[in-house]
């Protein structure tokens, strides 16, 4: 899949999500870049991401959301695949 890119709003493109629920946080990056994130809602519903994103691309921020709540992500059929285990 190419790396999509975030989609014209005429506003600036910085997300800062403090204490945000990580689900939260996919939906907002489904809505900036326009693409299908799935997950499971029960295993992140309990975690959260204190971050601020800027020009990274959009798989720059997954890894860094994989990075801090110990899940990974694969990219299939156009659409991204988010696996965890769940926040402690």
């Amino acid at each position: 899949m190419p790396e999509p890119m975030a989609l014209p709003t005429g506003q600036p493109q910085t997300l800062v999500f403090d204490h945000t629920p990580v689900v939260a946080v996919f939906k907002k990056l489904e809505a900036a870049y326009g693409i299908v994130i799935n997950y499971d809602v029960d295993l992140l519903t309990g975690c959260e991401l204190t971050a601020e994103f800027g020009s990274e691309s959009l798989f720059e921020k997954l890894d860094l959301i994989c990075r801090a709540t110990e899940s990974h992500y694969e990219v299939i059929d156009a659409q991204i695949v988010i696996y965890s285990k769940g926040c402690r």
